[in-house]
């Protein structure tokens, strides 16, 4: 079975109707993982920033520059200046599950990720319900070989919303990546 090089399609915040699009202008950018234990060096992986970004409604973080600007650097490729925007909002409000989401798909793109993984964690654990964060970690897994974890995670993410494909996709390679097909 041959699988696509694109893989994975996490997502930096909630959007507003809660669907994934693909956007024309910003084509989803392949990542070569770096080096550092349990990770496939043959496989590329793919982690796509949408262009229509969406925050809980009445967030505190929805209406600081400072995220926006961390975005926007994450968007430029400049990971280093983003972390720093981040690390600057994590003193101001330590409790921001969008911050620590978006400070992990930072961790990931500066190849840093056992760093990835405890920031999705913590995004987890300020907000449960957080279904972009838990397939960010999901996918993180997978990348690293962890496949019991990253089931657990897009199980979980596929009960909280079994409506979206990009899970059961998610799956599916996970499954033929494992030899469980018939799981799929």
């Amino acid at each position: 079975i041959h699988l696509p090089s694109r893989i994975f399609r996490p997502i930096i915040a909630r959007k507003i109707s809660g669907k994934a699009r693909k956007s024309a202008s910003m084509e989803p950018e392949l990542v070569f993982l770096g080096e550092g234990e349990n990770i496939d060096h043959s496989k590329q992986f793919s982690w796509q920033l949408d262009n229509e970004i969406a925050l809980k409604t009445g967030s505190s973080i929805s209406r600081d520059s400072s995220y926006m600007e961390a975005m926007e650097l994450f968007r430029q490729q400049q990971y280093q200046r983003a972390e720093e925007k981040i690390v600057l909002l994590l003193n101001q409000n330590p409790r921001s599950a969008d911050v620590w989401n978006l400070r992990g798909l930072i961790a990931v793109r500066l190849l840093e990720h056992h760093q990835a993984e405890k920031h999705f964690l913590r995004t987890l654990e300020l907000d449960r319900a957080f279904i972009e964060a838990r397939i960010n970690l999901a996918s993180l897994y997978m990348s690293m070989h962890r496949y019991k974890e990253a089931e657990i995670h897009y199980e979980l993410a596929k009960q909280a919303n079994p409506n979206n494909p990009g899970i059961y996709y998610n799956l599916g390679l996970l499954y033929s990546e494992t030899g469980q097909m018939d799981s799929s």
